[in-house]
């Protein structure tokens, strides 16, 4: 049985998604789907959705910058819910 073994390259100018599930220590390719899909990522410079490829700079830059825009979700609905304690058919709000 052949195993085929994906070459990766850090160093390059434009990356696959070998490269950059390789860059976040990711388990599979297809784990790096999710990152891809990502609000803000970076445009592939390959048209269609086939063997897409992205510019590596680009990549590092939105990888490595603080997700702004998911934490202040998370803080605007964290802040606005208080907690509660639920009861069998009923909701009691603690104070």
């Amino acid at each position: 049985m052949r195993t085929s073994t994906v070459v990766t390259d850090l160093t390059a100018e434009v990356w696959r998604l070998e490269e950059i599930a390789e860059y976040l220590r990711l388990p599979s390719i297809k784990a790096a789907y999710s990152v891809v899909k990502r609000p803000g990522f970076p445009m592939s410079i390959v048209a269609g959705t086939r063997n897409r490829r992205w510019l590596s700079k680009d990549v590092k830059a939105f990888l490595e910058a603080p997700q702004k825009a998911e934490i202040a979700v998370h803080r605007g609905t964290l802040e606005n819910i208080e907690p509660q304690i639920i009861h069998k058919n009923r909701k009691v709000h603690a104070a």
